[in-house]
């Protein structure tokens, strides 16, 4: 896993180090974002699935800031975003990616591209790409497609393909790596970025849905605020309509709070039996 990184790292110096244009656009790209663009707020909605984008960045070998980058280029750091191309999640993952690539579940009552799961599959798609094409060729595959990127020069310079590729993927490179030189900036004035203590999915849990529960009544059984069980499971289309058998994430120290209480009251009547007999 670490000769992984040191590659994607080694691949990051090389490509944009040696091209001047690129090495020039990303500094311009870097002012513009600094200027124009709230890119803390974004690092910030992060820390709320920081252990979702470490975990990629495990077993991936990419570099958790490059994962953040994409992140933060795609969907400023909303998991419930969606593109006007049906594009959603926090790395904006089509439909046909999402479930033929990376068997992310879909259907009429849940997408899990919402959900901060989507990352690692994400992540792991990125990596191949970077791999097959190289760093800016893959992020611009990551963008438009592959076949695009099988249509042009693949030693050619970033400059010289631009001509052959419409303006947003020309510069999605440029802004992710911008994004990513922004990152690491960002966690060297602030070391505590990410911290799991601002992880709301870190120490989360897992009901299954039986006949007639619903998000109210599952807030009610397990005291737990609505409001935090709909930011837990941003995959669910419709609050009103869950199924038997569905999968809902419940922080895990209420869940077992509740079970503690439950066996406690269960232990309690069986003493209270025994003294009755």
């Amino acid at each position: 896993m670490f000769s992984i990184f040191i590659n994607s790292a080694k691949i990051d110096k090389i490509e944009t180090k040696t091209d001047k244009n690129l090495e020039w656009a990303i500094k311009k790209q870097v002012e513009f974002y600094k200027n124009h663009f709230d890119y803390e707020a974004a690092f910030d909605r992060m820390k709320e699935y920081g252990s979702y984008i470490n975990n990629a960045s495990n077993k991936t070998g990419l570099p958790k800031c490059l994962i953040e980058a994409v992140i933060g280029v795609e969907s400023e750091g909303d998991l419930k975003k969606c593109s006007h191309k049906d594009a959603c999640g926090p790395m904006q993952l089509m439909q046909s990616i999402a479930t033929g690539v990376c068997k992310i579940k879909i259907s009429r009552w849940e997408d899990y591209r919402f959900h901060p799961e989507s990352i690692e599959c994400s992540a792991k798609f990125l990596k191949a790409l970077i791999d097959r094409y190289g760093l800016v060729l893959g992020l611009q595959a990551y963008n438009a497609g592959e076949r695009i990127i099988n249509e042009i020069n693949k030693n050619a310079r970033w400059k010289e393909n631009c001509e052959r590729l419409l303006p947003e993927t020309c510069w999605y490179p440029v802004k992710v790596l911008a994004m990513k030189n922004l990152c690491e900036y960002h966690k060297k004035i602030n070391p505590n970025i990410g911290i799991s203590v601002y992880d709301i999915y870190h120490n989360t849990d897992f009901i299954s849905i039986k006949h007639g529960y619903t998000i109210w009544g599952i807030a009610k059984k397990y005291n737990i605020p609505v409001n935090l069980i709909k930011k837990l499971n941003p995959q669910i289309k419709d609050y009103n309509k869950l199924y038997p058998g569905q999968k809902i994430f419940i922080p895990k120290i209420k869940k077992i709070a509740k079970n503690i209480e439950k066996n406690k009251k269960n232990i309690s009547k069986i003493k209270k039996r025994r003294k009755d007999k």
